[in-house]
């Protein structure tokens, strides 16, 4: 059982967790609103004007989003339940979710934007190509380097808006999506 400070910690996690969802929500509906136009064509607006929401700009740093909303989501369910968990290791959280709330659709929900690495999608072929895990996101989306001192290179992200439409389109609902997931799985406790 909660304690009314784990209820409120749980309620100042998933107030910032919608923050960093809305933020990848609405940018990615920019990328598309504007078409995703990576390339410039001659005219008044400059070439960073043109591409300013080219998913090869901004597409690292709303995945980051993405997954920082995911971790700060799941870590609101765990003080909800009265558990408390440090980290960014979004598979170990995701396991301690399943177990505390075993009703509530968490990893499905969670797996259709964490990276399958057996999958052909950019992330994957980033982690992959960089010998890293996606566990380890909250170095590799932000850093150059791991704290090990391996070094990233995140020109290999190289996404792809058109072929990894599955992912953005789901980008583009994940604020709702998390926001009736933490709803639902607040209700399967009470």
């Amino acid at each position: 059982m909660p304690s009314q400070h784990d209820i409120e910690k749980s309620d100042a996690f998933m107030s910032v967790s919608d923050q960093y969802l809305r933020l990848a929500t609405a940018a990615t509906r920019s990328i598309r609103d504007s078409g995703n136009q990576c390339i410039s064509t001659p005219g008044e607006l400059t070439h960073n004007e043109q591409t300013y929401y080219c998913d090869q700009n901004i597409g690292t740093a709303v995945i980051f989003n993405l997954f920082h909303g995911i971790e700060l989501l799941l870590k609101a369910l765990l003080l909800r339940a009265g558990y408390s968990k440090g980290g960014h290791k979004i598979s170990e959280l995701l396991s301690e979710c399943q177990r505390l709330y075993p009703r509530c659709p968490i990893s499905s929900t969670v797996h259709r934007y964490f990276p399958d690495m057996t999958s052909n999608s950019s992330l994957a072929n980033f982690f992959r190509s960089q010998d890293l895990h996606p566990d380890t996101w909250y170095e590799a989306l932000k850093y150059p380097k791991t704290k090990n001192g391996k070094e990233i290179s995140h020109l290999a992200v190289n996404f792809s808006f058109y072929e990894d439409k599955e992912l953005w389109d789901n980008l583009e609902i994940a604020f709702p999506e998390f926001r009736k997931l933490a709803v639902s799985a607040f209700k399967s406790k009470a």
